[in-house]
């Protein structure tokens, strides 16, 4: 089946300034890139800060709740001797 479109009838598109292909890769930084990445910043220190925040009274709780006298008697049992356990097959 032949096409029926005629690339001919199809007025150009309007487009932005033409520039070279080297130039077009060079990625160069805008000034938008740079605020992006200073309010992303911002944000991630945020972020963390509030995470700190909650869960900064978390460590005097359980460090209230040990028995130091139970821990510093606390005592394991030595372990097995190499003879004691039977051999890898």
């Amino acid at each position: 089946m032949a096409s029926t479109f005629d690339p001919t009838l199809v007025p150009p598109e309007p487009h932005g300034p033409v520039i070279s292909a080297t130039r077009a890769r060079s990625a160069r930084w805008g000034l938008h890139v740079f605020w992006m990445l200073v309010a992303s910043t911002i944000l991630a220190v945020g972020v963390l800060f509030g995470v700190w925040a909650f869960h900064f009274g978390d460590s005097a709780v359980s460090d209230k709740l040990t028995n130091r006298d139970a821990a510093t008697t606390f005592q394991t049992p030595m372990p097995a001797t190499p003879a004691a356990t039977p051999a890898a097959r």
